[in-house]
């Protein structure tokens, strides 16, 4: 449906790409040597939460939920980040620095992990002996503790706990995008199971044979069922075959068909519910009516597409406060924290790409790696490249071929290139020549 079909739009175009930029100047031998290892350890935490698979699942879970609460669990200098849905989690009515605390909810817990553990025939548990060994594994420290206290709410460590929320208007839960939707879904599913109804009705056929009122005497006293069934049985022997031809007995009076009147929704009332269903989600397609455009419909994605870039600016968020405490944690200076910037969704063609990165790099005289970066090309990859290249002398190999661009007629055998040479008079003869040329055109 509509619904689905944003779903799947919203997942295919979500960037997965995150740019990291340390834009603190640093100076002096130890500093830069700490800043190398601030990147190493960065790089290595992003690798070790999985950061494109969070922001893959993370967007389209928020836009279709309205909340995603998470949580960064740390052990050991050991990353894993844990999604909790609403009902497990709480947001509290308190917040810390502009983030909301969260409640995790033991007695929910407890009721969603009762279940029978397997165990193998050595009667070894396959996967966790009970259910605190579980939580021990796979919750929170504070959970865990909690659990076994056997408190009924646990208060997550603000520091460690993301939100993420969308049309919360200032209040504690979010609501997603498509309850806007609800209403005009609720009249084109009603219009659906009519149009089912009358379909199956005008599928039917329905034959009328009327007899005269004479069957019935001059009192209109008799049944006449000798007359009915024997002009029936008429009928339904001639209907039988290919061709039909009936000749009816006199008591026939007439044979109609009978065609239900009934309509089925009109096509302009159901393409004026699905274009409110289609801007309430922000997306709209090339429609079968004809006010629809491929115009409107690419207007509609770039909003869609606002809205998935407005939730990845909260993750951002996020991981900026992320980093700063894992580099508290870890005993390296907060200032070397870097500044994340989720890429936008929206997709820039090859051609756009190749003139931004040549407006960067010839005009605004920025970076080679900026320019590079734009056209998904890593510059370390290049700079591999390139040396490789100067050291086993590709230059040499792949020279340029001799054409009248970078060969005179004078050098044939040269690989020099340019104008040919000529003494002075020579070019001022040329110019004389060119001069008097001019004047009889």
């Amino acid at each position: 449906g509509i619904v689905g079909k944003t779903v799947e739009c919203v997942t295919a175009n979500i960037n997965t790409k995150a740019k990291l930029s340390y834009n603190m100047e640093v100076n002096g031998r130890n500093k830069l040597k700490q800043l190398e290892l601030v990147k190493t350890f960065i790089d290595e935490f992003n690798n070790a939460i999985g950061l494109k698979r969070l922001i893959r699942n993370s967007v389209p879970t928020t836009f279709i939920e309205g909340n995603y609460i998470c949580y960064l669990r740390h052990e050991d200098n050991r990353y894993k980040v844990d999604y909790y849905p609403l009902g497990v989690c709480e947001i509290s009515d308190y917040d810390v620095n502009g983030d909301p605390v969260v409640l995790f909810n033991i007695k929910e817990l407890r009721s969603r992990l009762q279940k029978v553990y397997r165990k193998n025939k050595k009667n070894k548990a396959l996967f966790f002996k009970s259910m605190e060994d579980e939580v021990k594994a796979n919750y929170p420290q504070e959970v865990y503790e909690a659990f076994i206290a056997k408190e009924d709410y646990a208060k997550l460590d603000h520091r460690y706990t993301g939100v993420m929320r969308i049309n919360n208007l200032n209040r504690k839960y979010g609501v997603t995008t498509i309850f806007r939707t609800f209403k005009d879904l609720l009249m084109l599913d009603t219009f659906d199971n009519a149009d089912r109804v009358n379909a199956k009705a005008k599928a039917k056929k329905i034959i009328h044979q009327k007899l005269r009122k004479e069957v019935m005497g001059t009192e209109l006293n008799k049944k006449g069922f000798e007359d009915m069934a024997y002009a029936h049985d008429n009928f339904m022997a001639a209907f039988k075959m290919p061709t039909v031809v009936c000749t009816t007995p006199p008591t026939v009076e007439s044979i109609t068909y009978v065609e239900p009147k009934i309509e089925l929704t009109d096509v302009d009332t159901v393409n004026n519910y699905r274009s409110r269903v289609l801007a309430s989600l922000g997306i709209s397609f090339v429609m079968d009516s004809g006010s629809q455009s491929v115009s409107t419909a690419s207007i509609s994605v770039a909003q869609l597409m606002r809205t998935i870039n407005m939730i990845s600016e909260q993750l951002k968020d996020i991981l900026t406060k992320w980093y700063k405490q894992i580099l508290k944690d870890n005993n390296f200076p907060v200032e070397f924290a870097p500044n994340v910037e989720v890429i936008d969704s929206e997709v820039l063609d090859f051609a756009l790409k190749k003139d931004i990165a040549t407006l960067l790099y010839s005009t605004l005289n920025c970076s080679l790696e900026s320019s590079l970066e734009l056209l998904d090309i890593d510059i370390n990859d290049e700079v591999i490249r390139r040396k490789h290249e100067n050291d086993v002398g590709m230059d040499k190999i792949f020279f340029p071929r001799a054409s009248t661009y970078t060969t005179s007629s004078d050098a044939v055998n040269s690989n020099e290139g340019g104008r040919p040479e000529g003494t002075d008079n020579t070019k001022e003869s040329k110019k004389q020549y060119d001069k008097e040329r001019q004047k009889t055109l």
